[in-house]
């Protein structure tokens, strides 16, 4: 990913944080802000705080989610679903192959798993693969 890829994801959280902000009281909206603002540049916070302000989106009513997901695809091209597709194409991946293979994929399959919207037998298939995965780590541990 480029400079110029990561400041359109820093661009996007700071209007769908603007966006969201209009639901949350002032100093919980200003923590937000400034958690992107601190962010800025790096990589992984600004993706799991733009999944945040997706998920955030993605629970308004439908009409402030259209008016929202409208707003920001004109803006920027994309809306809340880009990053929710792209934490399902995760936890795709991992069902697919049987295995994590990383503590970014552990911790978006912990969070799926946590979901209780989710498929009950996605969630069961998926918390199997969790248990090998800290059974790994667990061991991993132990020879050290």
């Amino acid at each position: 990913m480029t400079d110029t890829d990561l400041r359109k994801i820093e661009l996007w959280c700071y209007d769908a944080d603007a966006f969201l902000s209009q639901y949350l009281d002032a100093d919980l909206a200003a923590m937000s802000h400034e958690s992107i603002v601190k962010s800025s540049g790096k990589k992984r916070a600004l993706f799991m705080i733009a999944d945040d302000l997706a998920e955030g989106i993605s629970d308004l009513p439908d009409e402030d989610r259209i008016q929202a997901q409208k707003m920001l695809k004109e803006k920027h091209g994309f809306g809340y679903e880009h990053f929710q597709q792209r934490k399902l194409r995760v936890i795709e991946s991992i069902l697919e192959n049987g295995r994590i293979s990383s503590m970014s994929q552990y911790e978006k399959a912990m969070d799926f798993s946590s979901d209780t919207t989710n498929d009950q037998d996605t969630v069961m298939n998926l918390a199997k693969i969790i248990a090998a995965y800290e059974e790994k780590l667990i061991k991993k541990k132990a020879r050290k």
